[in-house]
């Protein structure tokens, strides 16, 4: 596979020692392409720190 299309938003620094958590998820995956976001917050705070987003194309080798 290869990247068709990505998207990255940072919204906030990071503290230092912030503990964080990061989930992706998959959106749609197909013959020949595949969609998935993520986005990382704060434990604590619960506030969105950055998102992201990507389209892969995916090919046959040979």
């Amino acid at each position: 596979y290869t990247t068709l299309e990505y998207k990255i938003n940072i919204l906030r620094g990071l503290p230092l020692g912030m503990e964080i958590d990061c989930i992706g998820v998959t959106d749609h995956v197909g013959r020949s392409t595949g969609v998935a976001h993520g986005e990382i917050r704060g434990v604590e705070d619960g506030k969105l720190y950055a998102t992201g987003s990507t389209t892969c194309i995916v090919m046959k080798l040979g």
